[in-house]
């Protein structure tokens, strides 16, 4: 769906709240590392009230019609050739609860997760988005949380190993004088596991879906802008088994850094003005 349905999201989506929190999750095909995820939300959300979406960009001939069997009770959509964004998007204009939680299909949520988030959320109005620390298969904590992304830290982070010394973007970035290991206020998260308000929703919109890259940052910037709030949330966790996958841009062909640097391009020009405190 194009950018401009922002604006029927704004205006308020006209669906009924019918459980706490929409999970909602695109997948390319790879619908056992999915059922890894899904069986981890059902056997930890009591008792928060759920309801799953899954979007499936790889078509019906990925094995769809025996995941549909073996969860009937998720809300399973094949859109093949739609980008992952676009998907997330027509899951979240779907979603019946009080908060839509945008959940990567690998990870696999520890107990307690989802009502820490919902409590704390709950208990803090003004907060628009709220994620979990994510640790890897040995028990490593990622540091998800990050700095909004300057012109510093995307040269130091892309081009094979960067163009420019760690030390002129990395502490920033990654704010290493945090230990992560405490809730707080930050600009935005990585993790791949995001809580978003249905309010903020309704204010700012849908996800930026014509941005290759930097999307998930977009929307915490516009969060931001809009006077909400983003947060940390420290003692809820959710687990990622691959340690690598929330480094930079190193190592990207040069079609995909001239796609990065359009859409960092953008989201600089459009977002990160002098009036954003």
């Amino acid at each position: 769906m194009p950018v401009n349905d922002v604006e029927v999201a704004r205006r308020g989506s006209g669906v009924p709240i019918e459980c706490d929190v929409s999970i909602c999750t695109v997948v390319g095909g790879q619908l056992k590392t999915v059922a890894r995820m899904l069986n981890s939300v059902l056997s930890t959300a009591d008792p928060v009230s759920i309801e799953i979406i899954v979007a499936n960009t790889a078509g019906p001939s990925s094995g769809s019609d025996v995941f549909a069997r073996d969860f009937p009770d998720v809300k399973f959509f094949d859109l093949a050739g739609v980008s992952p964004v676009q998907a997330k998007n027509h899951a979240i204009r779907l979603a019946k609860g009080r908060f839509v939680g945008l959940f990567d299909y690998d990870l696999v949520v520890a107990e307690g997760c989802l009502k820490t988030l919902v409590d704390y959320m709950d208990d803090h109005p003004d907060i628009g988005v709220a994620g979990p620390r994510v640790v890897d298969a040995y028990g490593t904590l990622e540091r998800t949380a990050r700095a909004f992304h300057s012109i510093f830290s995307f040269l130091g982070q892309s081009a094979g190993g960067g163009l420019l010394p760690a030390m002129l973007w990395r502490p920033k970035h990654y704010i290493e004088d945090w230990n992560h290991r405490s809730t707080r206020e930050v600009d935005w998260l990585c993790g791949g596991a995001h809580l978003v308000r249905r309010e903020l929703v309704e204010d700012i919109g849908l996800l930026a879906d014509h941005l290759p890259f930097f999307y998930e940052q977009e929307y915490y910037l516009r969060s931001k802008k809009g006077g909400w709030h983003n947060f940390y949330v420290y003692e809820a966790q959710v687990v990622h088994p691959n340690p690598d996958r929330y480094g930079g841009i190193s190592g990207a062909p040069t079609s995909k850094c001239f796609s990065a640097l359009e859409a960092l391009r953008f989201f600089y020009g459009k977002w990160f003005s002098p009036k954003m405190n």
